[in-house]
């Protein structure tokens, strides 16, 4: 499953919405030895993401994003 669901940063895609540049993996932008995996959804009212990272130092984490009335919008998981 970590196959399928490996989002490469580092791969530049034409579709803005693919799971390393439209989700989560638009605010890890520039992140070197940043590994993520993600399986994201959105709906006319919705944009849900659900990534594993690992991180240059060996930590791991989840981070889990629900919205609401913002499926438009990329900016929602922009790096601030």
């Amino acid at each position: 499953m970590m196959d399928l669901f490996e989002a490469g940063l580092c791969r530049h895609k034409q579709d803005p919405d693919d799971q390393g540049h439209g989700f989560t993996g638009i605010a890890l932008q520039g992140r070197e030895g940043l590994r993520l995996w993600s399986k994201a959804g959105w709906t006319s009212t919705t944009r849900h993401d659900a990534a594993y990272l690992e991180l240059p130092d060996g930590s791991k984490f989840v981070l889990v994003t629900f919205t609401t009335d913002h499926a438009n919008e990329r900016e929602s998981f922009h790096r601030g």
